[in-house]
């Protein structure tokens, strides 16, 4: 009876963020039209960041707490969620159709994304194991994030507005509502404001509420089966904060907007490092505890993955069907070694 309570908030949790991720996708993006904010920024940043919106509200959920257990299932959701968007999201966007890589993404995004991954990974090496055999990633590591985070969002819109890259709107119109853009009246745009404000606050709730039942659950499924919560965090946790993600680039990859469909996938990686683990260990006393496992083989998997993804994308600019294959591939393998270890 006690699992099938724990189950039932995990499913409840998990479709409150789903819901929530969306209503607030929506509301962000509005807003940002409304705002006139040019497109391309839209979805390098705004999309990425609200898709993004579960793994923070998970995150910080349970590294607040002030429960250790929590705490790791914070780590685990982030490095799990990324490992599961590059192999499982862009495995199944190009299995539909394949996907062609932009050549800002080949040459700025993913080498950046390679680059913070790896310098997580150093963070947490920068401490000393303690007695139980555990490193962290400390506060002032989080602070480095979050500034490469700042200084990487505002070294996007500047680059973005100076005409370095060219902007195009169809793939945010299309994806959103091309009525949101640009209402013609004044008193329309009053309405769309309000109506995105609306959806911001809605969305924010279920995903703050939606966090908390998702993790508690996670956390006692965890507990009843005797499964480690670090696995939880890779495995259940990872993949439910990720489904906006795959939604948004599914339905991208459906009607061929390539740019979104791996931009999407790309920027929220980075927002999940610079942005949710700068700030969860900036809120967490004594940083973000990291494990042994998570140290030498969880870690270390999110920087191959991205490497991985990379090198796909380096061939020849297109993320093949055959190529999707390998990468769903390697995260079935991936998901069955965790549970075996």
């Amino acid at each position: 009876m006690e699992f099938l309570i724990a189950l039932g908030w995990l499913l409840a949790g998990g479709a409150l963020l789903v819901i929530g991720g969306e209503i607030f996708v929506r509301g962000a993006t509005g807003l940002a039209l409304l705002l006139k904010v040019p497109p391309l920024i839209i979805g390098l940043t705004v999309v990425a960041a609200c898709t993004g919106a579960p793994e923070m509200a998970v995150s910080l959920t349970a590294a607040l707490s002030g429960d250790s257990a929590r705490a790791s299932i914070a780590l685990g959701n982030v490095v799990g969620s990324n490992i599961c968007n590059i192999l499982l999201v862009l495995g199944i966007s190009a299995l539909i159709r394949p996907v062609g890589i932009s050549a800002r993404l080949v040459k700025m995004e993913i080498p950046f994304l390679i680059a913070v991954s790896a310098l997580v990974w150093l963070l947490a090496g920068s401490t000393p194991m303690d007695a139980e055999q555990t490193r962290a990633i400390p506060r002032w590591g989080g602070a480095i994030l979050l500034a490469l985070c700042v200084g990487y969002y505002i070294w996007t819109v500047v680059s973005v507005k100076s005409g370095h890259f060219p902007q195009k709107s169809d793939d945010i119109h299309s994806q959103f509502g091309a009525e949101q853009a640009a209402p013609a009246h004044s008193r329309s745009k009053v309405l769309s404001l309000l109506r995105s404000l609306l959806f911001l606050g809605a969305g924010l709730a279920m995903l703050v509420y939606g966090a908390d039942r998702f993790v508690d659950g996670a956390v006692r499924i965890a507990t009843l089966l005797k499964v480690s919560q670090w696995v939880i965090g890779l495995t259940v946790v990872a993949i439910g904060t990720s489904l906006p993600e795959l939604t948004v680039s599914i339905l991208a990859a459906r009607s061929g907007k390539n740019d979104l469909a791996i931009g999407n996938v790309i920027g929220s990686n980075t927002f999940n490092i610079l942005a949710i683990l700068g700030v969860t260990a900036l809120l967490t006393t004594g940083g973000i505890p990291v494990s042994s496992d998570a140290f030498y083989i969880d870690l270390p998997m999110m920087i191959l993955t991205a490497v991985l993804g990379s090198y796909l994308c380096f061939t020849d600019r297109v993320l093949s069907r055959r190529e999707g294959a390998v990468l769903l591939l390697c995260f079935a393998v991936y998901e069955v070694s965790l549970f075996l270890r």
